[in-house]
């Protein structure tokens, strides 16, 4: 009985072993390696987080902790692939990488890498730098995730950060040797300069250059071959370990084939130089730059006026002086092209718009009344004459009856100027004598100059279809008969004052009028 028990048992206990025997055996670990144990300063160390006895990871998590001093985190990656998991790698604090996964497949038994980190070597250090795991948990997903949990054991790997190598920086030769040659200046290994030359056959040089330093990466030679007729530049470069370079360079003169003389050809004869146009002289008048312009060909002066010249300010200007020689015009042009007569004071040195009013027989320039002091009873204005505008006198009292009178300061051919009244009412022109005090006698006007009133066209002399415009001939028959009106005017001006005692001083609308067309512009001026 106690046999069969016996027999019992260990028929149980061999059962039990051969069952155990059966199942699979793990042994989970996990452990870190480096791609390098010794790295200099700026150089990169990839960390490998492996694991072993885990066929079938699904999921992982850990903390790497590392010397923030010595190395700074660059990337990471989780070796496997995801079935609908997640990866995350993240730097937590300043010296520790997290890593966690999720729902991953990695079998470990084929490929033991669960995760790399990467680091850069930041600084040097005299002893091995660790890099160590703590808090690590894994699940098998083959063993119904089996769950491992990290224990106080220390999973750690070192690594050493040296200075990085001091390469050599010496890229010069120690021998340069051509054929054919030589070298001029014969070779130093400072200087980097040199020259040679060679027959018009030669179209290849043989160089042979040696580095000064064993540690030399390479010497390269360039521009020996192909020699071309005249200046060639050989080339020898040589890089030092640290990637220094320095050059050499070599002139080569290949002598090119004397030619045949040509026949000296005559030279030709110099050119004449042509002379540079002199810049037409220009006058500032108002604020305006004016040029002197020539007359266009074909046409003329106004008539009655020859070409002269005049100086002024230190340049000799073309002018055109009347028959008088009292009146000179200068032609000028302003910036836009425009051209128009301009009249020249000799005595003032300035110049004025040259306008003109024509009456019967003579002939008068408009002038600015900018110089003359207001007679009494009048006040500086800008008068309208046809369209023509000039600075003149208006009477402070209007006369509204017999027409505003205003007063303009012309002048006469023969140079003579004055102020005349102008009525703008019934278009009436008189010599301006002033208002005579009770008692004294009037002065009579010069012989010649009109003193009653007197109308015409606004005209110019140069105007052939101005009919009140003065010409050369019948002039002796005009000086007579103006010699009888100014005696007729005189007898006119001296009725007239005893008239204006009398009436105190108001002329009878129409006295003395001579009809005659409305004056009206003749020639332009600049705006």
């Amino acid at each position: 009985m106690k046999n069969n028990k016996l027999k019992f048992w260990l028929v149980l206990v061999v059962l039990i072993a051969i069952f155990i025997t059966s199942l699979p055996v793990y042994a989970e670990s996990v452990y870190l390696s480096a791609s390098k144990k010794s790295l200099s300063v700026g150089q990169t160390v990839t960390i490998s987080v492996q694991a072993s006895g885990v066929p079938n990871l699904s999921s992982l998590g850990f903390d790497l902790v590392y010397d923030p001093e010595i190395f700074s985190y660059v990337s990471g990656s989780v070796n496997g692939k995801s079935d609908g998991g997640s990866a995350l790698i993240e730097k937590a604090e300043s010296n520790v990488v997290q890593v966690q996964v999720d729902q991953y497949i990695i079998n470990s038994s084929k490929d033991p890498k669960l995760a790399t980190l990467n680091f850069k070597a930041i600084k040097t250090t005299s002893k091995a730098v660790n890099f160590e795991i703590r808090d690590y948990a894994m699940a098998d997903l083959g063993l119904s995730n089996t769950f491992y949990q990290g224990k106080a054991v220390k999973i750690s790997t070192s690594v050493t950060v040296t200075e990085p190598p001091v390469l050599s920086k010496n890229a010069d030769l120690k021998s340069l040797t051509i054929a054919p040659g030589p070298l001029t200046p014969a070779f130093r290994s400072d200087n980097n300069s040199y020259s040679v030359t060679v027959g018009e056959t030669t179209k290849s040089l043989t160089v042979d250059a040696q580095a000064a330093d064993p540690k030399a990466q390479k010497v390269d030679i360039s521009g020996h071959t192909n020699l071309k007729p005249g200046l060639n530049t050989v080339r020898i470069v040589v890089t030092a370990e640290s990637g220094a370079t320095k050059t050499y360079t070599i002139k080569v003169t290949r002598t090119e084939a004397a030619p045949t003389p040509a026949a000296t050809p005559t030279p030709a004869p110099s050119p004449t130089p042509v002379p540079s146009p002199t810049p037409a002289p220009t006058v500032q008048i108002n604020g305006t730059t004016l040029t002197i312009a020539p007359l266009v060909e074909g046409t003329s002066p106004p008539a009655g006026f020859s070409e002269a010249s005049i100086n002024y300010e230190g340049q000799t200007l073309p002018a055109y002086v009347s028959q008088s020689g009292g009146i000179t015009l200068v032609h000028f042009a302003n910036s836009a092209g425009t051209t128009a007569y301009y009249v020249y004071d000799a005595a003032t040195g300035s110049f004025a718009p040259y306008r003109s009013i024509t009456i019967p027989a003579r002939s008068y320039v408009l002038l600015p009344a900018d110089d003359l002091t207001a007679p009494a009873g009048y006040k500086a204005a800008t008068v309208t004459i046809s369209g023509q505008t000039v600075n003149g006198f208006q009477a402070e009292q209007a006369d509204t009856a017999n027409g505003q009178a205003t007063l303009v300061y012309l002048m006469s051919d023969s140079g003579t100027k004055h102020l005349y009244a102008w009525n703008e009412k019934t278009g009436e022109l008189n010599r301006f004598v002033p208002p005579v005090p009770e008692g004294n006698s009037p002065t009579p006007a010069p012989s010649g100059e009109p003193t009653g009133a007197v109308a015409g066209p606004v005209g110019n002399d140069n105007d052939p279809g101005n009919p009140g415009a003065s010409g050369n001939a019948g002039n002796g028959m005009f000086g007579l008969i103006l010699v009888i009106v100014g005696l007729a005017a005189l007898s006119m001006m001296l009725g007239g004052i005893l008239l204006y005692q009398r009436f105190g001083g108001r002329r009878r609308k129409g006295y003395g009028r001579i009809q005659a067309p409305p004056i009206r512009r003749v020639d332009e001026t600049f705006n």
